[in-house]
C-alpha cells in the first residue's frame, strides 16, 4: 500500500469535511482572471527586483473599517462593535510583531525562521477631507448580504493613504470565501483596493468565536495584501498536484496545504510541512517565515499599487496616524 497516496488522500477528505463549516479565503478565485495577464507580471517583476534593505523603524499602516450593515443595531451581527474592531487591529500588530503567544507552539524545525514583518497597524484619526474620525464608518447597505467588490461602490478612502478594510454580513456565493483581497499589481485605473471580510473572521470576540483560523484571517489577509500566496502557490488546498507549486518563497517548504488540522508532522511534499504558517489554512497558523517578510517587505518598498506611500512621514500626518499627531 502506498501510505503516503493514503494520507494525501485523507488530507483532502478532511479539508472537504471541514469545509462545510469554515469558510476559506477567495483571494486565489478572484485573482484568476489577472494573475497571467502581462501587466501583472510586469508588475511583481517590478516588486521583486526592488531589494531595498529592511527597515529598523516599523513602517506605520493607517487603517480604515468601513461596515456595511443591514440596520442592526451596534454589535449584532455585521455590524461589529468598536471593541471587535480594536480586537482586530490588535492581534494584527501581535502578528506583525512576533508578539502573539501562540508563537511559542512553532515546532523545532521552524523556530530559527520565524518572521518579524515589523509592520504596526492604527485606525486613522483623519479622513480624507482632513476632518477627525476613529477610522469606523457605519453604512447601511444590502450589498454587505452577498458582497464582492460592489461595496467598494458604497464607501471607500483613497487606497493609496489607507488600507480599506470592508466588514459585511457575507461574501457572494460565487466566491464563498471568509474574506479577500488582491495581490499588488492586479488592478489598475480607478479600482479600489483593500480587504472584503466576512464579520465573522474579524478578532477573536464578539461575532467571532476566536477559533486560531477567524483570529487570524486578517493576517491572513495582510499576507495577500503586501504579496505573498498561499504557501502552496495558486493551486486548490489539499490538492495532491500542489507538490509542484512554489508560493516564490524559498524558506517555506513545498506542500498541499493543511485545512482545520493541526499535524505538526505533516510531510506532503516529501518534507515537513510548516503547517503553522499564517499562509495555510490549518487551525494552528501562528508565524511568518524571515522570507516571506522580505518578500512582504519589497512590497512595501515598492511604488507598485502605492503599497510606498503607505507609510510615509507625509501620509502619517496626512491620515493622523503619525506618532506627534
Amino acid at each position: 500500500m502506498n501510505f503516503k497516496k493514503v494520507f494525501l488522500f485523507l488530507v483532502l477528505l478532511c479539508n472537504l469535511i471541514f469545509a462545510q463549516n469554515t469558510k476559506l479565503c477567495g483571494t486565489d478565485f478572484v485573482m484568476q482572471k489577472y494573475r497571467n495577464t502581462p501587466h501583472f507580471k510586469s508588475e511583481q517583476l517590478k516588486i521583486l527586483n526592488n531589494n531595498n534593505n529592511l527597515s529598523q523603524n516599523p513602517k506605520i499602516i493607517p487603517l480604515v473599517f468601513h461596515i456595511i450593515h443591514n440596520g442592526d443595531s451596534i454589535g449584532e451581527d455585521e455590524n461589529i462593535s468598536i471593541d471587535q474592531i480594536n480586537d482586530a487591529v490588535s492581534i494584527l500588530n501581535e502578528d506583525y510583531n512576533i508578539l502573539n503567544e501562540d508563537l511559542n507552539n512553532v515546532v523545532e524545525s521552524f523556530e530559527n525562521i520565524i518572521g518579524d514583518v515589523n509592520v504596526e497597524y492604527r485606525l486613522a484619526r483623519l479622513d480624507p477631507n482632513g476632518n477627525c474620525t476613529n477610522g469606523i464608518n457605519r453604512v447601511f447597505s444590502s450589498l454587505g448580504n452577498q458582497a464582492n467588490d460592489c461595496v467598494k461602490e458604497v464607501i471607500s478612502w483613497d487606497d493609496t493613504k489607507y488600507v480599506n478594510i470592508w466588514v459585511v454580513e457575507e461574501i457572494d456565493s460565487d466566491i464563498g470565501a471568509a474574506a479577500y483581497t488582491y495581490l499588488p499589481g492586479s488592478l489598475w485605473g480607478d479600482e479600489v483596493e483593500g480587504i472584503i471580510i466576512n464579520h465573522e473572521y474579524v478578532g477573536s470576540i464578539g461575532s467571532s468565536n476566536n477559533t486560531p483560523y477567524k483570529r487570524h484571517t486578517l493576517s491572513h489577509e495582510f499576507g495577500h495584501y503586501f504579496n505573498l500566496e498561499h504557501t502552496w502557490g495558486w493551486g486548490t488546498n489539499g490538492d495532491l498536484d500542489n507538490c509542484s507549486y512554489d508560493d516564490g518563497v524559498d524558506d517555506t517548504p513545498n506542500t498541499v496545504g493543511a485545512y482545520s488540522t493541526c499535524n505538526l508532522s505533516q510531510q506532503s511534499c516529501g518534507s515537513l510541512d510548516n503547517i503553522q504558517n499564517f499562509m495555510d489554512y490549518s487551525s494552528c497558523t501562528c508565524m511568518f517565515t524571515s522570507d516571506q517578510v522580505i518578500r512582504m517587505q519589497n512590497c512595501l518598498n515598492s511604488s507598485v499599487s502605492s503599497r510606498n506611500n503607505l507609510w510615509t512621514n507625509n501620509n502619517l500626518w496626512e491620515t493622523g496616524t503619525h506618532d506627534n499627531y
